[in-house]
């Protein structure tokens, strides 16, 4: 978890940083699986006003979503482009039990948007964010808070995950992209 002095401090950047993505300013939160991505990002909500948060859990296509090109190019196409153009936004729901999108959610185009999830500062994402954060914790408390979250029925998959997201870190500079870089515990 976040202490409070670091929150206060993300709170404050994001506060005084510029819109970059028409009149929404946008917030990226990355960094591998079960760091703390919405933990956070439900932090930040709680402490910014006309806020709204996107969990890219609801966007990715199933456990093997391409992290490199598949899926910037839907953000860009669902919301960025459509914010830049001061337009509001929408994006397709994934279910996970049918594994299809059954759903399209609106974000209005105006006031701080949080993306977060593995993925979400991808440079083609990024580079419209006022604010960029990454967070990481130890592997093996990682993976020990994926299970509690998801369930033991599902470790071949976070297994998997894991690996996967390993290789979108090591192909792109996220961390070093990051306007703040936070630890947890």
């Amino acid at each position: 978890m976040v202490s409070e002095f670091q929150l206060a401090q993300l709170v404050n950047a994001i506060k005084q940083s510029s819109k970059l993505c028409g009149a929404t300013k946008l917030v990226t939160i990355d960094g591998p699986a079960g760091s703390g991505k919405t933990t956070l990002a439900n932090q930040l909500f709680d402490c910014l006003e006309d806020c709204q948060v996107i969990h890219l859990d609801d966007i990715y296509e199933g456990w093997n979503q391409d992290l490199i090109s598949d899926l910037p190019q839907k953000i860009e196409t669902w919301l960025l482009e459509k914010f830049k153009a001061g337009l509001p936004g929408e994006y397709e729901k994934y279910n996970w039990i049918t594994q299809q999108y059954d759903q399209v959610i609106q974000v209005a185009n105006n006031g701080i948007v949080i993306i977060e999830g593995v993925g979400a500062s991808n440079p083609r994402i990024g580079q419209f964010s006022a604010i960029n954060i990454w967070i990481e914790a130890d592997k093996s408390v990682r993976l020990d808070r994926l299970i509690a979250r998801d369930g033991e029925k599902y470790r071949a998959e976070l297994t998997t995950w894991l690996r996967h997201e390993s290789e979108y870190f090591g192909s792109l500079p996220i961390k070093n992209l990051a306007h703040f870089q936070i630890q947890t515990d």
